[in-house]
């Protein structure tokens, strides 16, 4: 029987491989990945964790991985060179400082992978792997490469992502005519050499987090194959002129860059699907021209400082996706496409709403404003048939524009709702599994939500309703999973009564609140979070919560007792802070928690068992 495959991955207790493994002459592929206190035997030299200088008898090795080996500190020099048939070679998370010259003798490498290795300096004789088609240097400590990295004629993927020393490359990488994808991400390069131009097969560059780069060269209107241009967060402040030349490119990625404008020579790219330029505090303008993206489908804008958006932009027929969240500088809005399936609008000086009346293909709409938006007539929005997402918070003076009836919306899942001086009866539909309701009035004519029987998530916020939640049949969304009260006035929820089947609850910044709901019936829950409520006294129920895991109790400071926590077997992370008047925690010392904080002071006690050393500890008493 002949051995062709040895698989030893993440065998721990494995210290020393036998240079005897070099008997298996007809081995074809070894894993030796995560065999990490591996230290190889060396005959020869006596030195330790080096691979048997045995080696190179394995003469039809076409794979071998040392992926994980972290004491693998060096490769044997001329050993190495004899596995002439070796096509697939990882070294990465090894220990490997250098490549041993012999590298360059393996003329039938096609894939070498170094990947967070201990690598700090690529050697000359690389250039020798005329076969090779990937190098993954992602990681690594180089501070360059070696102008020898022009002769890898059949490269086609080479990432240096997170090189985080690379700070310039050579004007060889133009002679890499095969290469497809070029991954800089991350390195600390300051400039391109014009012979980026070259790469004529080049369908990927990667740029992104090159804090340094300014400027992307001239020469990059040569690229005729790019189809993916990723420049985020780098220095670039405009994209050069002969960008209009890539004929091929579908997507641009410049987020948080330094854009201050956007050249009509970017109306040029009649294949451009996607551009993503969010987080460009400086960028306050479109040009005219993009009328002419025709394939565009994917415009994002978020967090710029556009005012006005082009006239032209309603008739890019073919773009389902617009970004323009906290674009706090927008003013007006154009017709927009009715292709749209996604639309985005958050300003705070936004003065008009877009007409929703063509848009039959939107799925998800987010419209929020302040009270600078002039009256208008949403209904609609009653009529958008394949709305999943709602989000509506406008801060109109016309209130009786604002829509009450969802009812025909029968794919409606999310629905995130301003009530503020909502007079009419909000009517929804059963769809939904997430209601969030914002500004809930005293006023406010809420209906009962038993009928949502689909609804998994509920939340109030900034609302100033003090009563009436006992009408609204919460305990009867047997479906709830989640529950959370942010920023409410009320003083008490003794109406509240929650489903049993809650797993998660919240109540945030609710700095009137005294009492919260009752918690016994909540037998299942396993997360809640009491956090800012100033003037809370007392949480009823609490030591009822038998399948609780996790409890947080954060800047309640009238907060003086809680109950005796023994029950809580399930429980393994207990934080609490900012609670001064709190002395005692009664049945922690019975408890087996996995992370333990509380700040307290010099009079506050916990129960026997757990002493003060626990005060800001991540682990649980004993």
């Amino acid at each position: 029987m002949v051995l062709e495959r040895l698989i030893l991955q993440e065998c721990d207790s494995l210290a020393i491989l036998d240079s005897s493994i070099g008997n298996l002459s007809f081995l074809r592929f070894l894993n030796l990945q995560d065999c990490e206190r591996l230290c190889w035997s060396l005959a020869e030299s006596g030195e330790s964790c080096k691979l048997p200088g045995s080696i190179s008898s394995l003469v039809k090795l076409k794979n071998l991985s040392l992926q994980g080996c972290s004491h693998m500190k060096k490769l044997p020099g001329s050993s190495l060179g004899h596995l002439k048939l070796l096509v697939e070679l990882n070294l990465s998370y090894t220990g490997i400082v250098k490549l041993p010259k012999s590298i360059g003798e393996l003329g039938q490498l096609k894939h070498l992978d170094l990947r967070y290795s201990q690598l700090r300096k690529v050697s000359k004789c690389i250039g020798q792997l005329r076969s090779l088609v990937s190098l993954d240097l992602n990681g690594t400590k180089i501070t360059g490469l070696p102008s020898s990295i022009g002769g890898l004629s059949s490269l086609e993927t080479l990432t240096l992502w997170t090189c985080s020393g690379l700070m310039m490359l050579p004007d060889s990488i133009g002679e890499l005519d095969s290469l497809v994808k070029l991954d800089l991400d991350g390195t600390i390069i300051a400039e391109l050499p014009d012979s980026i131009g070259n790469l004529r097969k080049l369908e990927q560059l990667t740029l992104s987090g090159c804090s340094r780069l300014k400027a992307l060269p001239h020469s990059i209107g040569k690229l005729k194959s790019l189809i993916k241009l990723y420049v985020s967060r780098t220095a670039i402040t405009e994209l050069p002129e002969s960008i209009g030349d890539l004929e091929k490119l579908q997507e641009i990625r410049a987020e948080g860059c330094k854009l201050r404008k956007i050249s009509n020579c970017f109306s040029a790219l009649m294949k451009l699907e996607e551009f993503h330029a969010g987080s460009n505090e400086f960028l306050v303008e479109l040009p005219e021209g993009v009328s002419n993206l025709y394939c565009l489908k994917n415009l994002d804008l978020n967090r710029s400082r556009i005012s006005d958006l082009p006239s032209s932009i309603s008739q890019l027929s073919l773009l389902e996706v617009l970004n323009l969240e906290n674009c706090d500088q927008l003013r007006h809005l154009p017709e927009f496409p009715s292709s749209l399936i996604e639309l985005h609008i958050t300003s705070k000086i936004l003065q008009n709403v877009p007409d929703l009346s063509k848009m039959s293909n939107l799925k998800s709409l987010k419209l929020c404003g302040g009270s600078e938006v002039a009256p208008c007539n949403l209904d609609a929005i009653e009529k958008l048939k394949k709305l999943r997402s709602l989000e509506l918070c406008l801060g109109l003076s016309d209130i009786a524009c604002l829509p009450s009836n969802f009812t025909g919306l029968f794919q409606l899942e999310t629905l995130v709702l301003s009530c503020r001086n909502l007079k009419n009866s909000l009517q929804l539909p059963s769809s939904l599994s997430c209601l969030v309701l914002l500004h809930v009035g005293r006023k406010t004519n809420l209906p009962c939500l038993s009928k949502l029987t689909n609804l998994l998530e509920l939340q109030f916020k900034e609302c100033s309703k003090n009563k009436g939640f006992e009408i609204l049949g919460i305990e009867d969304l047997h479906s709830l999973c989640e529950f959370r009260v942010v920023n409410c006035s009320s003083n008490h929820m003794d109406g509240l009564r929650l489903p049993e089947n809650l797993n998660f609850m919240m109540i945030e910044d609710s700095q009137s609140l005294r009492r919260s709901p009752d918690l016994s019936r909540l037998r299942k829950l396993e997360q809640l979070v009491l956090s800012g409520c100033k003037r809370l006294a007392e949480a009823p129920g609490l030591g009822n919560l038998k399948g609780l895991k996790l409890l947080e109790i954060s800047d309640c400071s009238s907060l003086e007792r809680i109950e005796n926590l023994s029950r809580l077997k399930h429980l393994v992370e207990l934080d609490i802070t900012g609670c001064q008047a709190l002395t005692n925690i009664e049945g922690i010392d019975r408890l087996n928690l996995e992370f333990f904080k509380w700040d307290k002071s010099e009079n506050q006690e916990v129960s026997s068992g757990c002493d003060a050393d626990h005060a800001s500890s991540n682990e649980s008493p004993d």
